[in-house]
């Protein structure tokens, strides 16, 4: 899991780049944009963001990947959430620690 706690400068280092990698994708931050209003399945992405189960599966590798979201089988669905132990919410925007920094997404 790249936001895992490294002994070293370089190990943290890379695991800081991994998770702004994952996040820089422009379909991964819609991704956690809209994980950001609740869970969902992979259908139920695809429809919202207009793409096909496939891709969006895909990226939602890699942000799991990245320790961003994680993931629970539900009969045959999986839902997909933003893990909780990064996750602070406010009135003004939800918060995503990311070992290295607070990022603030203010609520539209």
């Amino acid at each position: 899991m790249a936001i895992a706690r490294h002994a070293t400068n370089e190990g943290r280092e890379a695991a800081w780049a991994d998770t702004f990698k994952a996040m820089g994708d422009r379909t991964r931050l819609s991704i956690l944009l809209k994980l950001m209003e609740g869970e969902r399945c992979v259908t139920d992405l695809a429809k919202a963001l207009k793409m096909d189960a496939p891709k969006v599966s895909f990226h939602l590798t890699r942000l799991k990947f990245a320790g961003l979201v994680v993931d629970e089988r539900q009969g045959q669905r999986v839902i997909y959430r933003i893990n909780p132990e990064l996750v602070e919410y406010t009135a003004e925007a939800l918060s995503l620690a990311v070992d290295c920094c607070l990022l603030k997404f203010p609520k539209s």
